[in-house]
This record gives structure tokens, C-alpha cells and sequence, in this order.
């Protein structure tokens, strides 16, 4: 009886310990860096639209710049796409013609983050070694419709760190649609400031009331 007490209490131990660790590793919605650049590779699906581009965060100073090379129907497309909350001013420039379209901002800067309402999907490994996270949910898009997504994202920690790399993210919308986004070569701070900066033929840029339907801005979560 007195050996049975002793297996008992052990294994309630070891039960309270592993509960113990399986709460302390729940992940918790997190934050990117406050700046980070990386390359993004994108498919739009309903719009044979494919996306190969590089792209730049700056949380700290509430900007944004992703430059792209847009394969639409077959046909390659250069653009610079800029988000400067400074001015509310959004840019949309094409590289080949040397034209620029600016914009206002449908909204205050949203940091690249997973949001705090987010529904946990789970823990996945990528290959063979990179632990990653899922979370989903949905939240109101500027026209008052509903937006949809699953993110994908690394996390130290067993997943319970506050900041996060960004893997992929599947992004649906009345409006865009259904797009596909990787992350790779993301790496820590920004390499060249002036990517932010929007070329001098921008002074004489003509006012467009919304980024076009290819503009990734357009198409994220974050």
C-alpha cells in the first residue's frame, strides 16, 4: 500500500509538472521587430497575379516599402509600393514608366503583429527543424466588411516570446480576394534608410483614390 501511495504521488508529480510546462509554453500573440526587411513571394490566384519583391518595416518611424516584381498574366511589372504614415501619404510607383500615383492612407499605422484577438490554430514544424505557430481570425476592412486570415510565424521560447518572425500568411477579402504570402531572408534592421524616400519624379505625382488591386498593401492582415 505504501509503494502504491509513492507510484501515485509520483506520477500525480510528474502529471502537475508536465501541466506545469504545457501551460508556460502556450503562445501568446506577438509582435514583429520594430524593424526588419525581407523578401516576399506572393500568389493572387484569381488574378494570375505572382509576386517576388523585398520589403521593408519600420515600426519606429510608422513606414512601409515594398519593392516588386509583378507577374500579371504572364507579363513582368516593376513597381515600388510606399506607406508613409508621416504625411498619410501611400505611393504606388511604376519603375519602367517612371510614373507615380499617390494616395491617403485608409487608416492609422497597424504594427505588423499578431492581434491579441487572434484564435491559436496550433504548432507545426516546417521540414525538419523550424517550429512555427498558426493563428487565425478576422477583423473590419475601411469599406465595413470582414477581412480574413491565418498567419504563420516563428517564436522564441517554445512560442511564449512577445516578438516573432513572420513565415507566411494566407489573407482573404471581399475586395483582394484570396492571396498567399511566404517571408524569407527576413533579417534585423533596415540596410538603406533611403528606401523609403520616393524618387524625385514623384514631385509632379497625380492623386489616385485607392491603391490598385495589385498593390500587396492592400493584401495583408497586418
Amino acid at each position: 500500500g505504501r509503494l502504491l501511495f509513492k507510484m501515485n504521488a509520483a506520477t500525480i508529480a510528474i502529471v502537475c509538472f508536465l501541466a506545469a510546462v504545457a501551460v508556460a509554453q502556450v503562445p501568446v500573440p506577438c509582435t514583429t521587430p520594430f524593424e526588419w526587411q525581407g523578401g516576399i513571394l506572393a500568389v493572387d490566384p484569381s488574378k494570375q497575379v505572382f509576386e517576388i519583391a523585398e520589403f521593408f518595416y519600420d515600426a519606429l518611424n510608422e513606414r512601409m516599402a515594398t519593392y516588386a516584381k509583378i507577374n500579371v498574366e504572364g507579363k513582368d511589372h516593376k513597381y515600388a509600393f510606399l506607406e508613409i504614415w508621416g504625411t498619410n501619404t501611400g505611393y504606388e510607383i511604376n519603375l519602367h514608366k517612371q510614373t507615380c500615383h499617390t494616395y491617403t492612407l485608409p487608416g492609422p499605422f497597424r504594427p505588423i503583429a499578431i492581434p491579441q484577438n487572434a484564435t491559436f490554430l496550433g504548432a507545426f514544424t516546417l521540414g525538419m527543424f523550424l517550429d512555427v505557430y498558426g493563428w487565425a481570425g478576422q477583423f473590419a476592412d475601411p469599406q465595413g466588411g470582414l477581412d480574413h486570415y491565418q498567419a504563420f510565424v516563428t517564436g522564441g521560447n517554445g512560442g511564449a516570446s512577445p516578438v516573432c518572425i513572420p513565415v507566411a500568411e494566407n489573407f482573404e477579402s471581399s475586395e483582394a480576394g484570396f492571396v498567399h504570402q511566404d517571408f524569407v531572408n527576413v533579417e534585423i534592421g533596415i540596410s538603406d534608410p533611403n528606401v523609403f524616400i520616393p524618387p524625385s519624379f514623384c514631385s509632379t505625382a497625380s492623386a489616385m483614390k485607392a491603391p490598385s488591386a495589385f498593390n500587396p498593401m492592400a493584401k495583408r492582415h497586418f
